[in-house]
């Protein structure tokens, strides 16, 4: 969590979310769309229809006959944006939750339970990992 002033010299307890997080949405997203509309439009330059799909065939050495269907990339693009839209939303409902936990004023209470049962390796606003990590580093130096 970080802190922001209101102005008023009181200090409130905004909700973040991790880097990683959000670039790893932004990527899933960007990538399965860019692979679903390649798919819809490489056919287009080959004279046929979008979404065309072709089969390849192939006999390699250790495996054998193996078929490859061009649909599948679309699939994938599918799924990479489906997994992108369920981690934005988690993450929405996330912070929804964090921010009414803060408004009754039960986050700290939360946070105490948290760290009772995993000790202090919990951070409000962050993982165990980059908890672990931040901890180490401070050893470190």
């Amino acid at each position: 969590m970080g802190e922001a002033d209101d102005g008023r010299g009181a200090v409130e307890m905004v909700p973040r979310e991790p880097d990683s997080l959000a670039e790893a949405r932004g990527r899933l997203l960007g990538i399965g769309m860019s692979i679903a509309i390649a798919c819809a439009i490489v056919p287009l330059f080959f004279g046929a229809a979008p979404l065309t799909s072709e089969v390849f065939e192939a006999d390699l050495p250790l495996v054998g006959h193996v078929e490859f269907v061009t649909s599948t990339l679309f699939d994938v693009g599918v799924y990479l944006v489906v997994i992108g839209l369920v981690l934005d939303v988690l993450r929405r409902r996330g912070v929804e939750i964090r921010a009414l936990l803060a408004e009754d004023g039960r986050l700290e209470d939360l946070y105490r339970e948290l760290v009772a049962d995993y000790g202090e390796d919990v951070q409000p606003g962050g993982d165990r990992a980059s908890a672990t990590s931040a901890r180490s580093a401070e050893e470190g130096s």
